[in-house]
């Protein structure tokens, strides 16, 4: 391209003359006083400057994807965002203005190339050149660059979050499989919103627009608890752990979720790290222990709707613990008795005696290894079902015992609940008061004779049967209307009463967020 003057209405927008002016004034000033810059020292060719910029990319490592749709920007030749014949307006004093804020969010200045960027700006706008690597050329691209790397940086970040947790979490347990090619277990499914394809592209179109400002303004993240993160970020003599727990939790907030609790009077909250579930109803609030999945076997984190319980369920046992636990026993009629086990082949739901399955039939997946419903059953008398791409739920437990220990990490991925009749109570607070009674009354009975032939019952179970109500017996309910039910993991989160819980990092997400962070820090 033929080589075009600088006018410079950015190199007198910050001359002496003009003292400091607002983001959206400048000074006027005739022609007159343009022709006076037309020298060749003040000369722009966008052939050198797209050069220069070319240079910088060539040396610039930072690898986070607003780094390397920058870079794609301009190695494809696309026309410059923030340089023009005139210079550089004061576009670049808006979008510096918000830069500036980022030390209060944690993150460095410098990692959004803010010291470079004032001293560019600077040079240009008191005409400050020399034959150094600081020639108007030069300074313009390097102006060009980091002015759009920042401003990816800032708006994406801000925007999304500066990690994207779908690709983190969804890439952080491998599974334990044969093939040669790695998979991954699913940990993170929380619907939100996500970049599309062309977003960048379309940012970088903001700025010749006057709503630069507005755009900028707009990308504060709207979870409350941010804003709480963001006073105790402040607080004076934070050692470094503290403060990179309060970054990573910061971050989390940032993330544009489709749903939060705050939006709703009613709803059931998981925190993972506190092992505690939450049941809000208006102002009432009440909470009991739970006990979810261990490091090996994570729960996912996920927003639902609880829809529906099913009461004295059976428990189709995972595969993994049939791998695990019960294989050694194939054919051994009184271990599965024992433990109220039996096996239905898969295709035609056939019931088969253990004797005639062997250990090579168990591990086919041709066959199902079920515990019967009711007292004893590994999921309790409850189960509380909302739809998942997990195959999780929450539910009762036949082992109490567990919600006396610390660390609550005992499951394969569901959560078993502590108090599940006062969540049941809960959830059916808007149905009949007659269906309490029937539930409570299921969930009491014992109901080892349902589902049996007469033959194939013990004489205490034919007993049993003879006096069984089965008018009061429910075998599921509906939860109307459905009530949204968060399964989620900050370690800095507000209790019941509203202050601040410190909670460890049971499944090492913090470390794993904080790694990612430095890129910023």
């Amino acid at each position: 391209m033929r080589p075009f003057c600088v006018l410079m209405l950015l190199v007198v927008l910050l001359l002496q003359s003009c003292g400091r002016q607002e983001a959206n004034s400048g000074c006027s000033f005739s022609l007159d006083y343009y022709k006076t810059l037309g020298t060749a020292s003040y000369r722009v060719d966008s052939r050198v400057v797209r050069e220069s910029i070319r240079r910088i990319i060539k040396s610039d490592a930072d690898s986070m994807v607003a780094d390397k749709q920058a870079k794609s920007y301009y190695l494809k030749g696309n026309s410059f965002v923030w340089i023009d014949r005139l210079g550089v307006d004061s576009r670049a004093d808006t979008l510096l203005a918000y830069l500036r804020t980022v030390e209060a969010d944690g993150l460095s200045a410098n990692r959004f190339c803010v010291g470079l960027i004032e001293a560019d700006l600077n040079r240009m706008r008191t005409l400050d050149f020399d034959s150094c690597g600081n020639d108007i050329n030069h300074v313009a691209g390097r102006l060009e660059y980091r002015l759009t790397k920042a401003f990816l940086r800032f708006a994406m970040g801000n925007r999304y979050g500066f990690v994207n947790p779908f690709d983190v979490f969804n890439r952080l347990d491998p599974k334990d499989d044969d093939s040669v090619y790695v998979s991954y277990h699913q940990l993170f499914d929380i619907r939100m919103q996500l970049p599309k394809k062309g977003f960048c592209k379309s940012l970088l179109r903001l700025p010749s627009a006057d709503s630069l400002g507005t755009f900028l303004a707009s990308l504060k993240p709207q979870n409350p608890l941010y804003y709480t993160l963001c006073e105790r970020l402040a607080l004076p003599s934070l050692t470094r752990v503290q403060r990179e727990k309060i970054l990573v939790n910061m971050e989390r907030c940032r993330w544009r979720l489709d749903d939060y609790p705050h939006l709703h009077d009613r709803y059931v909250l998981v925190n993972i790290p506190s092992f505690m579930l939450r049941a809000v109803d208006g102002d009432s609030v009440f909470e009991m222990k739970i006990g979810c999945g261990s490091l090996k076997t994570k729960t996912p984190l996920l927003t639902s709707r609880i829809k529906r319980m099913d009461l004295n369920p059976q428990w189709i046992i995972p595969k993994s613990i049939i791998r695990n636990d019960i294989v050694r026993h194939a054919g051994s009629e009184s271990y599965f008795s024992s433990h109220r086990y039996f096996i239905r082949e898969r295709k035609t739901g056939k019931k088969m005696a253990p004797e005639d399955v062997s250990a090579q039939m168990l591990l086919s997946g041709d066959y199902l290894v079920i515990q019967e419903g009711g007292a004893g059953n590994a999921l309790g008398r409850i189960i509380f079902r909302f739809d998942n791409n997990f195959s999780v739920y929450l539910h009762d437990t036949s082992s109490p015992s567990v919600f006396s220990r610390a660390d609550r990490g005992v499951s394969h991925g569901c959560v078993r609940v502590e108090r599940p009749m006062d969540l049941a109570r809960y959830l059916l607070a808007e149905q009949a008061d007659g269906i309490i009674e029937k539930l409570f009354y299921t969930v009491t009975a014992d109901v080892s004779p349902l589902g049996k032939k007469r033959a194939e019952m013990t004489a205490e179970q034919a007993a049993v049967a003879d006096t069984l109500r089965k008018n009061m017996l429910v075998k599921s309910l509906n939860v109307e209307p459905p009530v949204p039910l968060y399964i989620t993991y900050y370690t800095l989160y507000p209790s019941s009463d509203g202050t601040l819980a410190d909670l460890p990092d049971v499944y090492g997400y913090d470390k794993v967020i904080a790694n990612y962070l430095r890129n910023y820090l």
